[in-house]
């Protein structure tokens, strides 16, 4: 019965998070509608436009420069600002995360991502986090709608500058239809510096393999071993036949955080059930990990002659009056780096939220 009682807890308080990326010629700054001869002149850094949408809670469009690389950083950066939105809305993370992502190894189906939910884990921020990655063909959700619609609008707007692109942006969330929910959070806005969450993540000191290829399992959820289910944990010498050990690994634990893997988003079997964390360690492992991640992530690095050539043209083509002043200012400082940027949040408020284990049972604190 306790047993059932958490189950149902952690199905009623789940939040569902979905994030995927918009690439696309028209995010090049400065934009025309009907660009002249000497635009072609002009090298226009093309923006990135990261969307995360928290069922209930908000939608977000976060514009990126050029030069901030398209990463898992980036990706889990846009997350936990979402995150934050979720933990002021209610004043407490939910038990379950459940974010869905593109089947792509380079900034969403891979170890880092891994390591960031299994820290969430590990800190108590979160109960579990199910990682779900849909096979292909079935990749295209209602985010990818939203963004084919907010695109159609950008395409029939001229802009100057990233922060205009972000008013384009805002402008279109504001008046899109959404549920009272996530209407309380409708926002675009430019993501110019991020925490080094890589460095964060990396304190676990865990790899992870074999996450990517045609034969790949597209579920991956971080719990304990006690919320495996009652017919496993009540058997677990069925269980652990499947339970991948480390050599030199401890007798199992209610409190062992594992990573659950199944084949496919919907298989109720599991595939294969690894041990990241002994139960009996994690204490001590608490004590050494830092919970707010710290300094900035590197942006790429400009060469000095592709500065050079792009103030360059910016300064012709503006000197013969085909850009505005605001898109010449754009160029020639974005190029040397000159441009006031916008910051990073000072701190992570969802990443100060605990749940306490009291008799192998979390609440929240």
């Amino acid at each position: 019965m306790g047993w059932r009682l958490q189950s149902i807890q952690r199905e009623l308080s789940v939040v569902l998070l979905r994030a995927d990326g918009l690439d696309q010629a028209k995010h090049r700054v400065p934009r025309a509608l009907h660009p002249t001869h000497s635009w072609n002149k002009l090298w226009r850094p093309p923006q990135t436009i990261q969307m995360v949408h928290a069922s209930g809670h908000g939608l977000h469009f976060a514009v990126l420069d050029f030069d901030v690389p398209k990463n898992t950083n980036s990706n889990v950066e846009c997350i936990s600002r979402m995150l934050n939105v979720v933990f002021e809305n209610m004043g407490a993370m939910p038990h379950q995360l459940v974010l869905i992502q593109d089947n792509c190894s380079r900034e969403c189906k891979n170890q880092k991502i891994l390591k960031w939910a299994l820290k969430l884990k590990i800190l108590s921020v979160i109960d579990s986090v199910l990682l779900l990655y849909p096979q292909k063909g079935h990749t295209h959700g209602p985010l990818d709608a939203t963004g084919g619609q907010a695109i159609t609008k950008c395409s029939l707007s001229s802009f100057d500058t990233p922060e205009e692109l972000c008013a384009i942006y805002d402008s279109f969330l504001k008046q899109s239809q959404c549920d009272e929910g996530t209407k309380r959070s409708l926002l675009s806005y430019k993501c110019d510096e991020q925490a080094n969450w890589e460095q964060w993540w990396d304190e676990i000191g865990l790899q992870f393999n074999n996450l990517t290829g045609p034969l790949a399992p597209h579920s991956f959820e971080i719990k304990y071993l006690k919320d495996l289910g009652y017919l496993e944990t009540a058997a677990l010498d069925i269980l652990w036949p499947l339970v991948f050990m480390p050599a030199g690994a401890p007798a199992s634990h209610p409190l062992d955080i594992v990573m659950v893997v199944r084949q496919r988003m919907s298989s109720k079997r599991y595939h294969q059930v690894a041990l990241c964390v002994p139960g009996r360690s994690i204490p001590a492992l608490r004590l050494r990990l830092s919970a707010q991640p710290e300094g900035l992530f590197p942006r790429k690095p400009l060469s000095k002659d592709n500065q050079m050539q792009i103030i360059k043209r910016a300064e012709e083509v503006y000197k013969n009056g085909h850009i505005s002043e605001e898109a010449y200012e754009f160029l020639s400082g974005w190029a040397k780096g000159t441009r006031r940027r916008h910051l990073r949040p000072s701190s992570y408020p969802f990443l100060q939220h605990r749940l306490v284990v009291v008799q192998n049972v979390e609440y929240i604190a």
